[in-house]
């Protein structure tokens, strides 16, 4: 991000919302802050500077509610640097694969003006980055609702964005992107 910074001379006390017109034009704009309003109205250094989010007093609330109704989560992955490509097999056995559908979830405004500031295509912030998807917990369809319900309890919007398939299914890879098989 510094390289980008430095780069294209950005100015962090600028209005974010004036630089993302700047680099995305007008519908880019608006389609980048649909899911994000407050951003709107924020300098460019307060959002590349917003921390990120800590999980683990959510995932330990929603394995509670899940291990008191007699499941568990299946597998967790924080994804960090090596993005969803690099991050989400590690939280899987031998021999499956996670099927993820971008289409599920929308890409932060953040991570739209890295892409076009540096010529970075969706899929490659997908697989750099996290595409805005911090972490991925592996639980059966059945426990899908209750952990909505417990992680929604602490603040943190989840959603059925994958699935997991045998690795034959998919050519023997351990991760790849396309629409899911069964229903949201």
């Amino acid at each position: 991000m510094r390289s980008l910074i430095a780069r294209w001379d950005l100015d962090l006390a600028e209005p974010y919302q004036v630089r993302l017109r700047r680099t995305l034009g007008d519908a880019g704009t608006e389609a980048a802050l649909a899911g994000a309003p407050q951003e709107a109205m924020a300098t460019l250094g307060e959002v590349l500077l917003t921390p990120t989010r800590i999980y683990a007093r959510a995932i330990l609330a929603t394995r509670e509610t899940l291990v008191a109704s007699g499941t568990d989560l299946h597998g967790l992955a924080h994804i960090t640097g090596g993005g969803l490509v690099g991050n989400v097999p590690r939280a899987l056995p031998d021999g499956l694969a996670a099927r993820l559908d971008p289409a599920r979830w929308r890409m932060p405004s953040a991570m739209r003006l890295i892409g076009a500031l540096s010529g970075m295509d969706d899929p490659e912030l997908r697989a750099t980055f996290n595409g805005g998807i911090g972490m991925v917990a592996i639980l059966g369809r059945d426990d899908l609702p209750a952990a909505i319900d417990a992680l929604a309890g602490h603040g943190v919007t989840a959603s059925l964005d994958g699935e997991i398939v045998p690795a034959e299914s998919v050519g023997g890879a351990r991760y790849v992107e396309g629409p899911l098989d069964g229903p949201r």
